[in-house]
């Protein structure tokens, strides 16, 4: 059997009038854009629940240190200096991010800094005798500026 000669003229013509061509294209045009969207959001959705977890682990910490006298003073040491030095790294995960815009940025970067206060302030570097007076008033200081900021971080994600 032979082939039949194809004219690309009268192809052409077919599908530029086609509508379940036109069909085809939209639905196949729109899927890699609904599909390039949703990636997006995905990676947008895990960049802010790692942040969130992160200031979870910083308050985590401030609990734990502000919770446990006597019994693991090194172990205190060493949550001492994650509170102290553990900032630094959130501003830095949060300045390179680009989930947030710089007014988000700026909000949860005041909103951290509060956390920072509740869980150095006070007597943070003092006895653990003078530190057992505050240390319900610092736990508690310190939960509320974990989900203040938490708040923040969400609510900024959202509005970009």
């Amino acid at each position: 059997m032979m082939a039949a000669d194809i004219s690309w003229t009268e192809v052409w013509a077919w599908a530029s009038g086609s509508s379940l061509l036109s069909t085809i294209v939209t639905l196949v045009i729109g899927s890699w854009l609904l599909y390039k969207w949703q990636c997006r959001r995905s990676f947008e959705y895990e960049v802010v629940k790692f942040i969130s977890n992160e200031i979870s682990s910083y308050a985590n910490d401030a609990v734990e240190y502000w919770s446990s006298f006597s019994e693991r003073t090194q172990n205190r040491n060493i949550v001492r200096q994650k509170i102290k030095n553990g900032l630094p790294i959130l501003f830095e995960l949060i300045d390179n991010s680009m989930v947030l815009d710089e007014s988000g940025k700026k909000n949860i970067h005041e909103a951290l800094g509060n956390m920072f206060d509740a869980a150095t302030g006070g007597n943070f570097e003092a006895s653990e005798d003078v530190q057992r007076n505050e240390a319900d008033e610092r736990i508690e200081s310190i939960l509320f500026a974990a989900a203040i900021s938490r708040r923040v971080l969400f609510m900024a994600a959202i509005k970009k």
